[in-house]
């Protein structure tokens, strides 16, 4: 499948009587000017994220991006709800979100012309280091601190994490929730800092928490259950929806993403920091 997303990419830009060299890294020459004209339609890009910004992907992405396809990205980090409206809107270049629900839509609906399947993040359970749940199941584990009306802190925002904790409590039946359940509407990092200084449960990105453990009383209690995983996907916008979208840029940065370099750097992303890896890449088969 990759190497039809990179001939695609070939054959798009072979009709503009310019193709470009294999993607090894571009290096500006001294004597070069470092402003130079992008071959890709356009010298700006758009992009609309889901991706927590602590995750410090994008920082480490973006400028590799920039430095080999000479294209500058403006980043919007927005809740899923937000990016799908601009996309639908044309307001953005590309999207990348978690939500594969709403990125069918996008595609059914005839937003989004191209879209691929880059990593996988995680959402975890946090909650206090003298954890009494004993579980590594996390239906098992949310029904304890219902019933034993444990503090647990919701971010309530547009997140995927607030709609996979929303469609855990449905499974099990939890529709009232008392004075040991705390709505934190702000955002994730704000949730997280909630739930330690009231030594409550929470569930957030995992690279969220990680960025901040070090200041924290708390620790991940539930990980690794397929209920908790966080599909990243990245999608370029239907070019009829706006003259300014930069269709071959989008394309060449959707193509970047799921190319065998970049996939490398996404699989190895947080290891030096963490001592594991944040992301598994899901490659296009």
């Amino acid at each position: 499948m990759k190497k039809f997303l990179i001939l695609v990419l070939v054959l798009t830009l072979g009709l503009t009587g310019c193709l470009p060299e294999a993607r090894d890294p571009v290096t500006v020459n001294e004597n070069e000017s470092k402003e130079e004209e992008s071959i890709f339609g356009g010298s700006n890009i758009v992009l609309a994220t889901t991706l927590p910004q602590e995750s410090g992907l994008l920082n480490e992405l973006i400028p590799q991006f920039a430095d080999q396809m000479k294209i500058r990205v403006k980043t919007i980090h927005v809740g899923i709800d937000e990016g799908v409206e601009m996309a639908q809107n044309g307001e953005v270049d590309v999207l990348f979100i978690n939500s594969k629900e709403d990125e069918l839509e996008l595609i059914n609906n005839g937003d989004v012309v191209y879209s691929y399947d880059v990593m996988e993040g995680e959402i975890v359970l946090i909650g206090p280091k003298d954890d009494i749940l004993s579980t590594n199941d996390i239906l098992g584990a949310l029904r304890t601190i219902s019933t034993k009306n444990l503090p647990f802190v919701s971010g309530g925002s547009d997140s995927l994490s607030s709609r996979v904790e929303d469609f855990l409590w449905n499974e099990l039946g939890v529709v009232d929730k008392d004075s040991w359940y705390q709505i934190v509407e702000s955002k994730m990092r704000d949730t997280i800092l909630k739930a330690d200084e009231l030594r409550a449960y929470a569930l957030v990105d995992k690279e969220s928490f990680l960025n901040l453990k070090d200041d924290l009383d708390l620790e991940i209690i539930v990980e690794g259950e397929s209920l908790l995983k966080s599909q990243f996907s990245v999608m370029t916008i239907d070019p009829t929806k706006s003259p300014v979208i930069n269709e071959l840029g989008s394309l060449a940065f959707a193509n970047w993403l799921v190319f065998g370099e970049t996939q490398l750097i996404i699989k190895e992303f947080g290891i030096d920091k963490y001592g594991e890896a944040l992301y598994r890449v899901t490659p296009n088969n």
